[in-house]
């Protein structure tokens, strides 16, 4: 199978996109696909080898540009930071089937897929009649390390707190968070785990930050995060890709939105029991940190917040999509198309 991939990614809009992108392909290939894929972005820092669409191609073009250039496409998958509605129209113009991931764009879709990976139900995408369209929380997106999670049981004391803004922390969260959370540490806190990702803009900074304290660890783009996830106590996250992976662990977790789609599930998942919400980033306190930490000190509420969020999300959304593909791919070429 020849997929195309168009995704936007870098430092200034994360890497969650990519992330998603990337699950849908795990799946496909669990399911028996064997997929080639080519990435196609405009972003200047994509973390993998990709074909960059020239500056002087309009975003009305970026489709038939795409159609000439790479013209054997069995399947275009599209995941794009504030696309514009001819971007979108464009996509059209090649010969494959085409599946859009995305947010809250207000644009009208016209693909065979559009897949809202989120449980909010705050936002319905406009889109034509032949659009198959997905959404909720069996339709979440997460890598194959997310597939089979364990049940959580809680420790009684919070010892291990794990620190996560996303791939590059568009908002400048983590230095901030690390610094209010200095001296303010719970007792039992043997542990700080602070994790960035390829895109981060300042790792030696931020490692010279962290330096001082011994119980303070920096990772850099590493591989298991499940596993760190599994061994923290309680997470302070972006509550993008971050908190649906830590959902399908049962990591009780204090989420911090950095746009209005995050905030969305942000407060969906906290109305379900799922997560703490401490609010939007540009709000954030130190108070509202500290106190956000303090109501799960309690292992029952920790335990409570962790069953919870093990319900809500059981993390084998990607490959309910994956099989949606197969049968829109097989579809087409059934009617030699």
């Amino acid at each position: 199978m020849n997929v195309i991939v168009r995704v936007d990614a870098g430092e200034r809009i994360g890497l969650g996109h990519l992330t998603r992108t990337c699950a849908i392909l795990e799946a496909l290939e669990e399911l028996g696909q064997d997929p080639v894929v080519t990435y196609v972005t405009r972003s200047v820092s994509l973390p993998v080898p990709a074909w960059r669409i020239p500056e002087y191609v309009t975003e009305a073009g970026e489709g038939s540009w795409i159609a000439r250039n790479l013209p054997h496409a069995d399947l275009v998958l599209a995941d794009l930071y504030r696309p514009a509605a001819e971007q979108l129209q464009g996509l059209r113009q090649v010969r494959a089937v085409l599946v859009c991931v995305d947010d809250d764009t207000p644009h009208r879709f016209d693909c065979d897929l559009l897949v809202s990976p989120n449980l909010s139900t705050g936002f319905t995408h406009a889109r034509t009649l032949t659009t198959r369209y997905l959404t909720g929380g069996e339709f979440v997106l997460l890598r194959r390390s997310f597939w089979c999670p364990a049940p959580r049981r809680c420790r009684r004391e919070v010892q291990h707190l794990l620190l996560a803004f996303g791939g590059s922390d568009p908002e400048g969260l983590t230095p901030r968070v690390c610094a209010w959370l200095t001296g303010e540490l719970p007792a039992s806190v043997t542990r700080v785990t602070v994790l960035i990702g390829a895109a981060y803009p300042d790792p030696g900074g931020l490692a010279r930050q962290v330096a001082r304290d011994p119980r303070w660890q920096l990772q850099h783009n590493v591989a298991h995060v499940r596993e760190l996830m599994e061994s923290a106590d309680v997470g302070i996250l972006a509550a993008g890709s971050l908190l649906h992976e830590a959902a399908s662990t049962g990591l009780p977790v204090l989420s911090v939105a950095v746009n209005t789609a995050q905030e969305r599930e942000a407060l969906c998942m906290h109305r379900a029991g799922a997560t703490h919400y401490l609010g939007h980033a540009g709000q954030l306190t130190q108070r509202a940190l500290v106190e956000g930490l303090q109501a799960l000190n309690a292992a029952d509420v920790r335990q409570e917040m962790a069953d919870r969020a093990q319900a809500v999300i059981d993390g084998r959304g990607s490959l309910r999509v994956a099989g949606s593909i197969l049968e829109r791919v097989r579809e087409r070429q059934t009617c030699g198309v």
